[in-house]
């Protein structure tokens, strides 16, 4: 039976025990409302699970929301008084706090601040900084971007290599968290490495025991959607310098702004701006983690060239084609031509734009069609807007015929149906511009099949959490916390970070001094029975 056939066979079946929360919630909202998912259960006890249209909608409608203006004064919120998304800036998720504002070191801890008054650090500089190395930065207009290697794809192996687009011009990344996600860190002072790995060492011991009732001081998990309210978001964003001569910033989220050097010590404003290439959007629903990823449509082909004057792909020569994907090849066959670039780092000195080699990027795997018919929609809604230049690759969640319950157990929280749940509804789920490496090879196993946001992020855990030792305990569903965020937690005594910190890889953290352990514990992640 064809995909949409069986999805609608499936909601008739199910519409005398459920009503669909999530399309009823499309309906009545506002476009600059964050959108929440919400499932009903059936007579079983069961929550049932929304359709992958209802996902793609969701992540759409959340685009919307996070793309819109921010208002004045306020992190996360929108300005209700805008009538459009995008129309001016900064919006919505630039306000969200960075990494570097929520893992504050020790001396911060006593009196951490609350949501508004989180230190605004552009690119982890003070303001006075920012203002000494780029003349001219004004804090309220101006973005200055950091980050020049492709985000983590592993705890260990931390980031990938930078990217270029074809006028030898560096891509840079950006994360940030949402409120509910501060706030989840803040009241159980997961800011701290140590706090975290003890109340994972709690957890295990636990599930060890089989204990029905959460311990005092278990692992708290993730904050999730509930009927009213968004659960944790976070986002990853990639920029690039927009060319004078070449680009269309009309095509384009734009941000005036500035690039500082890997060293930190030069500081230069983009002229044409800078515009917006790919945007993550993680999300947690009560069923499952969900991703959705968006690229600009000109990436890797030129999609819509009514207005594009030439405009020719970012990340390859272009070659004619107008096909939604660009699929390799022409451009190597693994979705990219050339060797890896390597890595960036503090001490780099980076090349004279005229010896830079870009790599030709493709799109490895196609847009499905019912995403294209999603992307048409939306782009139509925002044809006005600089969203119309934007399209969803797609959206990754717990596959649709996938029921759970809750036990109330805290050794085994949840019952699925089918029993092989929780499983993905894809295996494929990559950006162009921001896992440009890692399209057709798991960097985890070597193996050459198609990646996703998933096959990534379930690698990611709290601080401390070293693997179930105990033959046949699988580990809790709360340590799959699918966010690499947790990881950037300062151990007590900590005080700086080496560029791809995580608190689980022992080659980024500060070493142990010869009089003591330099505030850091040197047994986090040990299983105790």
């Amino acid at each position: 039976m064809p995909g949409h056939l069986f999805n609608r066979v499936i909601l008739i079946c199910a519409s005398s025990l459920i009503f669909s929360a999530a399309l009823a919630q499309e309906a009545g909202r506002k476009a600059y409302e964050l959108p929440v998912m919400s499932f009903s259960k059936d007579a079983e006890g069961y929550y049932v699970n929304a359709s992958d249209e209802e996902y793609l909608r969701y992540m759409w409608n959340s685009f919307v929301a996070l793309n819109w203006p921010a208002k004045a004064g306020a992190r996360g919120e929108p300005d209700t008084a805008a009538t459009s998304p995008a129309s001016r800036h900064p919006v919505v998720w630039e306000t969200l706090a960075r990494p570097q504002e929520v893992f504050l070191p020790q001396t911060e801890w006593a009196n951490y601040p609350v949501w508004n008054e989180l230190p605004r650090l552009p690119a982890g500089l003070s303001l006075e900084q920012a203002q000494d190395l780029c003349r001219g930065f004004s804090a309220g207009e101006d973005i200055i971007l950091y980050d020049i290697n492709q985000p983590n794809v592993s705890i260990r192996s931390g980031p990938v290599a930078p990217l270029m687009d074809q006028h030898r011009r560096y891509v840079r990344y950006q994360v940030a968290m949402s409120r509910p996600f501060f706030e989840y860190i803040r009241a159980n002072q997961y800011y701290d490495a140590d706090r975290q790995a003890a109340a994972v060492r709690v957890s295990e011991q636990a599930r060890f025991e089989g204990r029905g009732e959460a311990p005092d001081g278990a692992f708290v998990a993730l904050p999730y959607d509930t009927d009213d309210q968004p659960g944790m978001l976070e986002i990853k964003s990639a920029w690039r310098v927009l060319d004078p001569e070449f680009d269309e910033p009309a095509r384009y989220y734009t941000r005036p702004g500035f690039i500082l050097s890997p060293d930190r010590t030069r500081c230069e404003r983009a002229p044409a701006g800078l515009g917006l290439v790919a945007l993550h959007i993680h999300r947690l629903t009560r069923l499952s983690h969900a991703a959705a990823t968006f690229e600009q449509i000109d990436n890797v082909a030129i999609l819509d060239r009514e207005g594009s004057k030439g405009v020719q792909p970012s990340f390859n020569p272009g070659t004619g084609n107008d096909t939604q994907t660009n699929l390799w090849p022409p451009y190597g066959n693994r979705g990219f031509s050339g060797t890896l670039p390597p890595l960036i780092t503090a001490s780099s000195s980076l090349p004279p734009r005229e010896r830079r080699q870009p790599n030709n990027v493709s799109r490895a795997t196609p847009i499905p069609e019912k995403v294209r018919e999603v992307n048409r929609e939306f782009r139509a809604r925002h044809a006005d807007t600089p969203l119309h230049y934007y399209h969803l690759i797609n959206a990754q969640h717990v596959r649709m015929d996938c029921r759970m319950r809750e036990t109330g157990n805290f050794s085994q929280p949840r019952e699925w149906q089918p029993v092989t749940c929780p499983k993905p509804n894809t295996r494929t789920l990559v950006n162009a511009a921001l896992e440009s490496y890692t399209q057709l090879v798991n960097p985890f196993s070597g193996q050459p099949y198609n990646y996703s946001c998933q096959d990534c992020h379930s690698h990611a855990r709290p601080c401390g959490f070293s693997g179930p030792v105990t033959p046949g305990l699988t580990l809790l569903p709360e340590f799959v916390v699918m966010s690499y965020l947790l990881s950037k937690a300062k151990f007590p005594g900590q005080r700086t970070t080496p560029d791809g910190y995580s608190c689980n890889n022992p080659a980024t953290q500060p070493p142990v001094t010869a009089g003591g352990d330099n505030g850091r514990s040197i047994s986090t992640g040990t299983y105790v029975e």
